[in-house]
This record gives structure tokens, sequence and C-alpha cells, in this order.
């Protein structure tokens, strides 16, 4: 069976945006692991006097506790505005790989005229569960060769 060029596109689009979303999803990591890096130095730093050492580089300068500070603050501000539109982008990928995947489900129901409908299909992108079999919230993770994305339940249980 020869598939359509809109399909292809489709598919296409979906792998892009997989792997769009596996960076992004790399570069929040990063993010958040150097703003809680930058806190953790900070709080180091409170009521320290004298002299104290930073990096710029591969250049070791001393400075006044303060002063280090102050640049740690203002990095996690601008960090922490990075995250945001990184979890802005990450939410927008999400939900286009989530309205292709659909789409792939429907034509594959179509396809197959509805048969098999009481079977579970994990689709595209796979279903996270937890312990009590119910998906365990919404979100985009990396596992393996792909991205996996699932829709969170709101309700508390």
């Amino acid at each position: 069976m020869e598939l359509s060029e809109e399909t292809k596109r489709d598919l296409m689009e979906f792998q892009n945006g997989q792997q769009q979303l596996q960076m992004v999803l790399m570069q929040k990591q990063q993010a958040q692991m150097q703003a809680a890096e930058n806190k953790k130095v900070e709080l180091e730093l409170e009521g320290k006097t004298g002299e104290a050492y930073r990096y710029y580089g591969s250049v070791l300068i001393a400075k006044k506790p303060e002063e280090i500070s102050k640049e740690l603050k203002h990095e996690r501000e601008t960090l922490e505005m990075r995250l945001g539109l990184l979890e802005k982008q990450e939410a927008k990928l999400s939900e286009r790989l989530m309205a292709i995947e659909s789409k792939f489900k429907k034509m594959q129901e179509s396809m197959t005229g509805g048969q098999g409908a009481g079977n579970r299909h994990e689709g595209a992108s796979g279903r996270h569960e937890g312990a009590s079999g119910r998906p365990s919230g919404e979100g985009a993770s990396v596992s393996g060769s792909g991205v996996s994305i699932t829709k969170r339940n709101k309700t508390a249980g």
C-alpha cells in the first residue's frame, strides 16, 4: 500500500517534531542543572568575606563573594526565563505531536474498519502508566530511540 503525499508529510513532520522535542528536553535539563548549580553556589557564598574565585573560561579570577553572588543571581534569572521559553516550546511540540498521532490513529482505524477497538493500542508515541495502571502525567520523555508523549490526568487519585 502506497502512502499519500499528505501522510508522508505528516510522518516527516512527526519525526522532525520528535527530534525537536528531544533537543528541547535536553536543553531544558541542562538549564535546570545549571540553575540549580548556581543556586547552590549562591548559598555557599552567603556570609562569606574575603575573596572567592570564579572561572571565566579557563581563567580563575578572584572577586568579592557579593560580586559573584550578584552575577550568579543574574545568570539564574536569565536561565529561568530560558526555562519558561523551553517549557512553552515543549508544550507546543507535544501538542502538535499528539495531534499528528491522533490523525495516524484515525487513519489506522479507518483502514482496519474499526476492528480490534477493544484492544489496547499504544500508538506511535507510547503510553506511560503508573503503578495503578493509569497514565502517570502529562509531558514528554526521552526514552531509547524516541520521545514519548502522555496526556495529564488532572484529577487527583
